[in-house]
């Protein structure tokens, strides 16, 4: 790895040495949250300030908190955020900030000496040179490359996690339904499905991987009374449970068909929640999404209304 920007400056002068000192003695000072124009994370990452100084950019909910929904994590961004870039800021202006590469602290500024410039000729006239420093610990870093800004790079981690969650492949489910095709009205009547899977992953083409795990069902019978969310249901004693509704109506004016006469066509969902893994590693991406919706699958329910007739005998 290239030297140390930080230790690559003890041959400067000392005024220069002073002055550095100084740029780090105030950029050390944790932020102000109530600050107009302090740091902001994107959304949906919500902003904290840590008793060490600095900020950090965490996404709430998201992965059911630690062993929840198959194991997705802790919430805590596996990145520290709150690294202090600031003592370079001084030698070089137009500091990207803190972003993760993975599990590791990274940010860019535009090119200083004693650095060697990029390998190559400009892409164009207007390319500027540009250093990649990554953290190693808290208060030191390496150079991780010294690149043109008009080459080619390779995308964002949330541009990457939105191609990752692209190439998941979910299988739409099969709804079951007891009592089968028909029921009536007042009765309970229990869903669940088959055929799709508990866990699904996609990957871009930079090592970063998007992992979907089912979390729960939601129903929507088709009568009008709007949809109902179950917990993953897929056999018919976790519907008996978990996953059932009762028909207040016939379904005279239903929009589906069993056996030519009008029944209801119920409709199920899937919800996975997501997890993203850069390398192998877990990694949490500020701005990507949380859960994942799977393609619906479908299915028709007759409804009848039985009436009792009482005759007075005698």
């Amino acid at each position: 790895m290239l030297t140390l920007a930080r230790r690559a400056l003890t041959g400067l002068l000392v005024p220069a040495a002073l002055v550095v000192t100084s740029l780090l003695a105030v950029v050390l000072i944790a932020p102000s949250a109530e600050a107009a124009d302090g740091p902001t994370c994107d959304p949906p990452a919500v902003i904290s300030f840590p008793a060490s100084g600095g900020y950090v950019c965490t996404i709430p909910g998201g992965g059911g908190g630690a062993g929840g929904g198959g194991g997705g994590g802790s919430n805590e961004p596996q990145c520290d955020l709150s690294y202090n870039e600031g003592a370079y800021l001084g030698l070089s202006p137009d500091s990207s900030g803190n972003y993760c590469k993975g599990t590791t602290t990274c940010f860019n500024v535009a090119h200083f000496t004693p650095h060697p410039m990029p390998d190559g000729d400009k892409p164009n006239k207007d390319s500027k040179a540009r250093i990649e420093f990554c953290f190693t610990t808290p208060f030191d870093t390496t150079v991780e490359r010294i690149y043109w800004t008009d080459d080619e790079e390779p995308p964002s981690l949330l541009e990457q996690a939105l191609t990752a969650i692209g190439q998941i492949a979910i299988t739409p489910p099969t709804v079951n339904v007891s009592p089968s095709g028909r029921t009536l009205v007042n009765l309970d009547t229990w869903f669940w499905v088959t055929g799709t899977q508990r866990e699904a992953t996609g990957s871009s083409a930079f090592g970063l991987v998007a992992i979907a795990t089912l979390r729960s069902l939601t129903i929507d019978p088709g009568d009008g009374t709007g949809s109902f969310t179950c917990p993953w249901t897929a056999t018919k004693e976790d519907a008996e449970r978990d996953c059932y509704h009762e028909y207040r109506r016939a379904s005279l004016r239903g929009s589906a068909s069993v056996d030519g006469r009008p029944a209801y066509a119920v409709t199920a969902r899937t919800v996975y929640d997501l997890r993203f893994e850069v390398n192998g590693s877990p990694s949490r991406i500020p701005g990507a999404p949380t859960t994942l919706e799977g393609p619906p699958g479908q299915t028709a329910v007759r409804v009848d209304e039985v009436q009792t007739t009482v005759k007075r005998v005698g």
